[in-house]
């Protein structure tokens, strides 16, 4: 349920012109069945498998490597995307000499509720929300290391200091 949560999240995004490349990184159920057939129904979809279990940031990797888009972004298995996401962070980042931006999150119950008590409420950085340009990145940094955590706070982390300049926050709650 929450693969097809994420997989569809992507697919019904208002930014329409996206190649959805899923790396599968040896799941030990029967995942690839469902994710061929997904495949099958969606020429935006490529699914590839890895030869063997090799982490997040080398699924990452082999991603990013087959790429064809302008723009590289990233969605967990996991997670859900809002449907106007990459739109926003696209539009903030054509006709400037940004290298790329991230999102903020929250965690959400099954049910919409926030996760924590109000009080507690944790709004940060998204991690894996992060879009870059993906020529320029990619000859200027490189790939993510294949680290088994941590590894996509290292790449912005890399990426703000190559260009000079701090990612821009896309935040949920403002208007662009």
């Amino acid at each position: 349920e929450l693969l097809d949560a994420a997989i569809n999240s992507v697919l019904k995004q208002t930014y329409w012109n996206i190649e959805l490349i899923i790396v599968d990184d040896c799941s030990p159920d029967n995942v690839m069945h469902y994710l061929r057939e997904k495949e099958s129904l969606d020429g935006r979809i490529h699914v590839v498998s890895m030869e063997e279990n090799g982490g997040t940031y080398l699924a990452k990797n082999r991603g990013m490597a087959i790429a064809k888009g302008e723009f590289v972004a990233f969605h967990d298995s996991d997670d859900w995307l809002h449907p106007q996401r990459l739109e926003k962070q696209v539009a903030r980042l054509v006709g400037t000499d940004r290298i790329g931006n991230i999102s903020m999150s929250t965690r959400l119950t099954d049910n919409l509720e926030a996760a924590e008590s109000i009080r507690r409420l944790r709004i940060g950085l998204c991690e894996p929300s992060l879009l870059f340009w993906k020529d320029r990145a990619l000859s200027t940094v490189g790939y993510f290391d294949t680290v088994r955590k941590g590894g996509d706070s290292e790449y912005r982390r890399r990426l703000e200091r190559a260009f000079g300049q701090d990612l821009e926050v896309i935040d949920p709650y403002r208007c662009l």
